[in-house]
């Protein structure tokens, strides 16, 4: 993604899907000629003289011979790949997992039954790995449970890797409320209110209102008192939806309930990211990050910067209920720290800074300058 501040202006470039396929035999050739023929790039890693020799045969590109599971060839997946193991082999599955789970593959699945994915999970974790880390493997795949023939099982896993694809990487949040908490007293700043102040040509909060602007996202819901007009404005230009919070000053907790509330209601929302509206300089990568860790079945995620929980967070729609006990001026951080399974990710200190003095305002300023 390439912002360009000045004209205000995003240019988006979406890399093509790309299928890294490692296996033998009729399965993994069906699969591997899906991808081509749907135009992906691919990536197809065989066991076998006779498999290579049927795949050139067959026209396929990106064919990779697999010799010694003890020395792979080398390669990292990004985020815009999907690893298919398509055959089973305990010599080779490990070293071949343990490669996917190193990336960033947006999806990693393996072939086989319930009870082996257990197997597999569990031989991973007694390796060393992360038991959630080692969650991010997928199986039985595929749409269509147990598929017989070749044709029918590469159909099957290729829809179900298109579907991850749009859900994860084209529409991420497309099932996720963004609750934007706007409703704070602005009591330390002294020049008035912070969120209207003037960073860099527009209002505080109306940075803090792009975030996202160009993402497909569930709902935006912005949270202001009940006599803050102007905050609702700003919002409201920045197309959020907005609620009036009546018990804004008996604390923080009030306006998050209250966006947690209208989240809820909405059945298609599974997750609600919440974001600070002091907190101007949070980049969409880091809300991306955020967002990754639902997908590997997270109940809840923090931002960690200099070794402290803070916001943004994102919670999924299972710990609505735990959030919902918050009470006073407490904040949720306190809550979802003791979810089990919470995950933390590294957020830079720049992008942490929260406007509550003019001070902060003028560094934001630099930063952004910058």
């Amino acid at each position: 993604m390439l912002c360009l501040r000045e004209i205000e202006t995003t240019l988006r470039y979406f890399p093509k899907l790309r299928v890294r396929i490692a296996g033998r035999g009729a399965d993994a050739l069906a699969l591997a000629k899906l991808v081509a023929a749907s135009g992906f790039e691919l990536i197809l890693q065989l066991r076998g003289n006779e498999d290579v020799d049927e795949a050139r045969r067959s026209g396929l590109t990106g064919v990779v011979e697999l010799n010694s599971s003890s020395a792979l060839p080398p390669i990292e997946d990004d985020a815009w790949t999907a690893f298919v193991l398509m055959f089973h082999d305990p010599d080779w599955e490990p070293a071949l997992l343990s490669q996917a789970l190193a990336g960033d593959a947006f999806y990693i699945g393996a072939v086989g039954s319930r009870r082996a994915q257990d197997r597999r999970r569990s031989s991973l974790v007694k390796a060393g790995h992360d038991a959630n880390s080692v969650n991010r493997i997928k199986g039985p795949i595929g749409l269509v449970a147990a598929m017989r023939s070749a044709s029918m099982l590469a159909v099957s896993v290729m829809a179900e890797v298109i579907d991850e694809f749009h859900r994860t990487r084209i529409r991420p949040f497309a099932q996720t409320a963004l609750i934007l908490l706007a409703a704070g007293a602005s009591k330390r700043f002294d020049a008035g209110d912070k969120l209207l102040a003037d960073l860099r040509g527009k209002p505080v909060l109306a940075h803090a209102a792009h975030v996202l602007q160009d993402q497909i996202v569930g709902t935006r819901i912005a949270v202001v008192g009940t006599d803050q007009e102007a905050r609702a404005n700003v919002a409201a230009m920045a197309g959020w939806n907005v609620i009036r919070n009546p018990d804004a000053r008996n604390g923080q907790a009030t306006s998050l309930l209250a966006g947690l509330r209208a989240a809820a209601e909405q059945p298609e929302i599974d997750y609600v990211l919440i974001l600070l509206a002091d907190m101007p300089l949070v980049s969409e990568q880091h809300l991306m990050a955020l967002q990754k860790t639902m997908h590997d079945a997270a109940p809840a995620a923090m931002s960690l910067v200099d070794g402290a929980l803070c916001p943004p967070a994102i919670v999924s729609r299972k710990a609505f209920y735990d959030l919902m006990r918050i009470e006073g001026d407490q904040g949720a951080k306190h809550v979802i720290a003791r979810l089990p399974g919470m995950r933390s990710i590294s957020m830079p200190t720049n992008e942490a800074i929260d406007i509550d003095t003019i001070e902060d305002l003028l560094r934001a300023s630099e930063l952004l300058t910058a």
